[in-house]
């Protein structure tokens, strides 16, 4: 139910689904944590890092995440095939100064893990934020910027940890065991 909120904020964030759409998916995503708080962690996310590139003729901001995920025991090793990363980046409006999920050019679904995961191995996911530059002698500058972004890391369908910058894009009462983010 949150991809599916969430898809729709992406897909119409002027019209007036969206309220109803960011107040659904806090509303969600805070039921998700509070279920799953107690239950052990197979998975935490061992950090986070973030590169921001310089823009360019192609694209008016790109930033990369690097998602470095880490098995909680070393043995058994976690089924890659179960492991799902989720990112949303967001964007903050020049004129309205409103926080929205962006509009630029993100991962539209979940993060995989392509190789099988080796005893006590850390694996790496991508994710990649592009804001075309827009051309022309009519182009328009975007009317937002990148603000943030939010991660959380699932294992058979289970919430294992989720990251946050800024943190206050974590729904209210979200909590994760297993936030290490590097600076």
């Amino acid at each position: 139910a949150i991809g599916q909120w969430m898809r729709l904020l992406q897909q119409n964030p002027d019209t007036n689904l969206f309220e109803k759409a960011v107040s659904e998916q806090a509303r969600l995503g805070q039921a998700e944590s509070l279920l799953n708080i107690h239950e052990p962690r197979d998975i935490e996310i061992a950090g986070v890092e973030s590169h921001k590139f310089r823009a360019s003729d192609d694209f008016a901001e790109m930033r990369i995440l690097n998602i470095h995920l880490a098995a909680v025991a070393p043995y058994p090793a976690p089924e890659a095939s179960a492991v799902r990363v989720d990112v949303v980046f967001y964007d903050e409006q020049k004129s309205s100064g409103r926080i929205a999920p962006t509009t630029a050019v993100v991962p539209a679904d979940s993060l995989r893990i392509e190789t099988p995961w080796e005893n006590g191995e850390r694996k790496t996911v991508t994710a990649t934020y592009v804001a075309p530059r827009n051309a022309g002698p009519d182009a328009m500058d975007r009317d937002a910027h990148y603000y943030g972004y939010a991660v959380k890391v699932y294992y058979k369908d289970k919430l294992q940890a989720q990251e946050a910058r800024p943190r206050s894009l974590l729904s209210p009462g979200e909590t994760s065991p297993s936030t290490k983010a590097a600076p």
